[in-house]
């Protein structure tokens, strides 16, 4: 029975768990999972934005481009996000990692999620109002703020 080289035996800090990284390797990962955390806040931030800019009319029915505060808004949160990551120095202050852009993809399908879900609800609360459907109707008392 040859023991794993892998695990440490013992107890404490370090003992008896998998030593997958140096420390220089898992402050790297942590990093980078920070950074891919901000990122994932930063995104949602702005499909959320996209969602609560109408009540009860479709976003998509809106003009996104006639409010140029707001554009020029998300476009800053992207580029200040952009020199957290990819300044050198900045990066160290926030202790942030750059992110290849195909580590940005994996946030799109919860900010994709935060849309359709907000669309639906304003479609269900219109239905209620318009046909006097109880669930659009409770939605509308309920979530309408």
């Amino acid at each position: 029975n040859v023991p794993n080289p892998s695990i440490r035996t013992g107890f404490g800090p370090g003992q008896g768990c998998f030593e997958l990284w140096s420390l220089p390797q898992f402050k790297a990962v942590y990093q980078h999972g920070q950074t891919a955390y901000y990122l994932a806040v930063v995104m949602c931030q702005v499909f959320t934005i996209q969602s609560v800019r109408t009540r009860m009319l479709s976003t998509f029915s809106s003009k996104f481009w006639r409010n140029k505060l707001l554009v020029v808004g998300i476009g800053m949160e992207f580029v200040i996000v952009s020199c957290i990551m990819y300044i050198p120095k900045i990066a160290n202050g926030f202790s942030a990692r750059p992110l290849r852009f195909v580590h940005w993809l994996p946030m799109l399908p919860w900010g994709i999620l935060t849309l359709v879900y907000d669309e639906t609800r304003k479609y269900l609360m219109r239905k209620g109002r318009s046909d006097g459907w109880r669930f659009g109707v409770w939605l509308c008392e309920n979530t309408y703020w």
